[in-house]
């Protein structure tokens, strides 16, 4: 059966069928179509940029905190930069003005080496005047020449400057034990800066309170002094032999013969000590005081509250050493110790119990009078002549008594140093103060003012003549026999 008729007629209606059926799918695609097409791009993209971000996010991040990193970086170096800038501003500041100290310094040098000449020069034109005074007595009762000694001689006298003969060795030079023509003497080898000037102060300081010089040696610059077998006050106050402890009385003289000694040195010639300690303060066989090294730190200065040396300087260094005779201390706060027993009434606790029984009379006006010494206003301190000096006179002159009547009948006994006539060195029977302050032998100071107008003691110009008796010495010094 042939077919072909059958389908070649329907072969167009095949084909129309097959229009009919791609028309519609035409139609879908030319209508909707390309509105899915964009969105499967749209998605297409979007997983594209999620998957870019996504592998490409933490580089990013790392690019940006790095680009953080660096500004931070940048900040911190800019402001160093800035502090270095100004340290080196700073530090041009300090050299300039490290140049012009140095130019000040190098002016000051120059300046200090021309003083250190003009100093050089006028010891050696006081040294040279020194050598034409050798020859005149230079004593309160006309001492002939002080004695001079070689280096060999002084060799001589220590053996070899053995160092068990050495007595001490301080600022000022060493000091050593020796004999010399059969004398015990104390040779005080000086540093060459301070030889001229204390040779120049002890040849026209001739004082019984001052140590005595025998006999200097140039080539040596030693200064040959009495030798005092009983040491230094501090060697007293500090030993711990306690039977060989400083009595109250003994101390109360100390203190007067101190006194006296500085008023000679500040009124006659207007010396200051400058370093007046129990260190230079000698005793003799006696006991009685003997000051030394004085003067050989500054000249008087005309005002006190300048810090600088001073008569009031001296006063207070006074004061010091009132109250380490008092109390036996030595510590730096002492005044506000005896200030804090005198205010609660209990003087007794901080008195030295090595020095006796004290009368509390005496040692209470003792304790006032060194605090007063010790005022920090140094105008407030009291006068050595006419404040100090009655009060310690007045109360030697008490214990004096007090030591006669202790002395046993078997005991030999010397009179007491007050007891003789500076002049004549013999026991006063009739003794008269004079105008300098010090008591003498009726008689003998009479002969001495008839042909000097001059103090025996102080060399100085007496204001007067008259004479004034001393009675209270007098008394005691006519009961010292019965006393003995």
């Amino acid at each position: 059966m042939d077919i072909t008729p059958s389908v070649l007629p329907g072969s167009s209606g095949v084909e129309s069928g097959l229009q009919n059926v791609r028309s519609p799918l035409g139609s879908v695609h030319s209508g909707s179509n390309s509105s899915e097409v964009e969105d499967d791009l749209s998605s297409v993209r979007y997983e594209r940029v999620e998957r870019s971000n996504y592998i490409s996010g933490p580089n990013s991040l790392r690019e940006y905190e790095g680009y953080s990193q660096n500004q931070s970086y940048t900040g911190m170096l800019k402001a160093l930069e800035d502090i270095y800038n100004e340290q080196l501003r700073v530090r041009k500041d300090l050299e300039e003005s490290l140049v012009i100290e140095k130019e000040a310094f190098e002016e000051l040098r120059n300046r200090h080496q021309e003083l250190e000449m003009l100093y050089e020069d006028a010891l050696e034109a006081n040294s040279e005047l020194l050598a034409n005074r050798m020859s005149e007595p230079s004593g309160p009762h006309g001492q002939g020449f002080v004695s001079e000694f070689s280096w060999y001689e002084l060799e001589e006298a220590t053996d070899s400057f053995n160092r068990s003969l050495k007595i001490e060795e301080g600022e000022y030079g060493s000091t050593y034990k020796g004999s010399l023509h059969h004398t015990q003497v104390a040779i005080k080898m000086m540093r060459p800066c301070y030889y001229h000037q204390e040779v120049q102060l002890v040849t026209k300081s001739r004082h019984p309170n001052l140590v005595t010089l025998i006999g200097v040696s140039p080539d040596a610059t030693a200064l040959i002094y009495e030798y005092l077998p009983n040491g230094s006050l501090e060697d007293q106050l500090s030993t711990r032999d306690t039977s060989n402890h400083l009595s109250w009385q003994t101390r109360i003289r100390i203190c007067a013969d101190i006194c006296a000694a500085l008023m000679f040195l500040h009124s006659c010639y207007g010396i200051v000590h400058g370093d007046l300690k129990p260190g230079n303060i000698l005793l003799d066989s006696n006991f009685a005081a003997k000051v030394t090294n004085f003067g050989l730190r500054s000249a008087p200065s005309h005002s006190p509250t300048t810090g600088e040396l001073s008569f009031a300087s001296d006063v207070y260094s006074f004061g010091n050493v009132l109250l380490r005779l008092v109390t036996g201390r030595s510590a730096l706060n002492l005044d506000e110790v005896m200030q804090n027993a005198l205010d609660v009434g209990n003087l007794s606790a901080v008195l030295d119990p090595t020095a006796g029984h004290w009368p509390f009379e005496q040692a209470t006006e003792l304790a006032h009078l060194a605090l007063s010494c010790r005022d920090i206003d140094s105008d407030n301190r009291p006068d050595l002549g006419s404040q100090v000096w009655p009060v310690l006179e007045r109360m030697r002159t008490h214990c004096e008594a007090s030591l006669s009547g202790q002395s046993s009948p078997e005991e030999p006994s010397q009179p007491p140093p007050h007891f003789i006539c500076p002049i004549s060195r013999d026991i006063m029977r009739d003794p008269h103060v004079a105008a300098d302050g010090f008591t003498y032998e009726a008689e003998e100071i009479r002969r001495w003012l008839s042909g000097n107008n001059t103090s025996p003691m102080t060399n100085c110009p007496l204001s007067t003549l008259d004479l004034f008796p001393n009675q209270v010495l007098r008394s005691m010094i006519q009961e010292w026999p019965q006393s003995r």
